[in-house]
């Protein structure tokens, strides 16, 4: 049995998807970020989903577990976007590098503060598999949304929310494929 009951998880997911759609069309003037607002709350949504569906844990790193993630999210979309301009990207694929960018250091740094807090068996190759998993849900995500969207001629909201469910279902894939050898062996323990 793994750390996580993933049945759980992924519930916890629709929900935190249903929280999204709900807030994600509300627009308050009074809000100083816009941006940074959502980005957290991506990150803090996943992270509830998490730590409600852990099997076992101290109530105090439930409880930073989130903020934590919250602040680490809100400030992924400010790294993506200045790697393009460091390593001397311009042109139209800056956005696209950003986001690709974004995702890549936002999986990992994730993964890590996972690792730390909830999995630490879990290794560099799993950390691999879940930022190339994050990234390629990233792009497919930008086509979706993009192609949802009518190539940006009107908003959507589920093209709007479509990137980020992607992202979160594939770091939770990878945890998920992290876990199993895990849990095979503790099976295998108990006999028939």
């Amino acid at each position: 049995m793994g750390a996580l009951n993933y049945p759980r998880h992924f519930v916890y997911l629709g929900i935190a998807l249903v929280a999204l759609m709900v807030v994600q069309p509300l627009s308050f003037t009074t809000w100083p970020d816009r941006f940074t607002f959502f980005f957290a709350l991506f990150g803090a949504l996943h992270a509830t989903a998490l730590v409600m569906a852990l099997r076992t844990g101290p109530l105090w790193r439930r409880i930073t577990f989130v903020p934590i993630t919250a602040a680490l999210s809100g400030s992924v979309p400010y790294v993506g976007l200045a790697l393009p301009r460091a390593l001397g990207l311009d042109s139209g694929f800056v956005l696209i590098a950003a986001m690709v960018l974004g995702s890549a250091v936002g999986a990992s740094a994730y993964w890590l503060l996972v690792r730390t807090f909830w999995f630490p068996k879990v290794d560099v190759p799993d950390g691999a598999r879940a930022v190339s998993l994050c990234v390629a849900a990233t792009l497919l995500g930008i086509m979706l949304a993009t192609a949802l969207s009518g190539f940006g001629a009107r908003n959507s909201l589920v093209g709007d929310v479509i990137p980020t469910v992607l992202w979160w279902n594939a770091f939770s894939y990878s945890l998920w494929k992290s876990e199993r050898p895990t849990m095979a062996a503790n099976n295998r323990w108990r006999g028939p």
